[in-house]
């Protein structure tokens, strides 16, 4: 079992009460409204949730956009059982190796890619899962002085994470570009990634 892997499933229990209290709830909420506000009011019929830990951007997603499919994944047993909407289908596994058989219009994929061993193979499969004119929102750490501390805290626990810059992500991407880029001050990145335009 991964650092990470064991840290989630021990984290599980009380992960949600603990993440939605205090400076990190308040910080978790203005990224979630950052993030959410770069979702366009588009027609979406199937949406991915890639890394969803207990869901919380899931309910959000669905009533953003009623009636769409929606798929989660994580790799942390512990993590899914705390999300417990009927409409979802779970699915366990390390989003390292996880390979869907079927497209999306929208991938969500916030707090979860600087977890990852490889996040830009991460995204080069990602693109292969959208739809036509589908679309990823992401969320990451961003490389600047506050990640410090994240990447210190999570070292504590002996997981390495990855931080990042736009720049750092989209020049390995051939196939998707950045729509649009926002910071959620102190920490995190939020990207719309699309292919080119025709």
């Amino acid at each position: 079992m991964s650092p990470a892997l064991d840290y989630f499933n021990k984290a599980s229990a009380n992960y949600e009460r603990r993440s939605s209290s205090g400076l990190w709830g308040l910080l978790r909420s203005y990224e979630k409204k950052v993030l959410l506000s770069m979702h366009h009011k588009k027609t979406v019929s199937s949406i991915l949730d890639l890394g969803c830990g207990s869901g919380f951007y899931t309910g959000d997603l669905l009533k953003l956009n009623p009636g769409a499919k929606m798929t989660a994944v994580d790799f942390s047993t512990g993590m899914l059982e705390r999300l417990q909407d009927q409409r979802v289908e779970k699915i366990c596994a390390d989003i390292d190796d996880f390979s869907p058989n079927k497209k999306f219009d929208l991938i969500v994929c916030a707090g979860a890619l600087e977890f990852t061993r490889s996040p830009i193979d991460v995204l080069k499969r990602a693109e292969s899962w959208l739809s036509p004119s589908g679309k990823i929102l992401l969320l990451v750490p961003q490389n600047n002085f506050f990640s410090t501390f994240y990447r210190q805290f999570h070292k504590r626990h002996q997981v390495d994470i990855h931080v990042f810059s736009a720049k750092q992500l989209t020049s390995a991407l051939d196939g998707l570009f950045v729509a649009r880029e926002r910071k959620a001050f102190p920490l995190s990145l939020c990207l719309e990634l699309t292919r080119p335009p025709l």
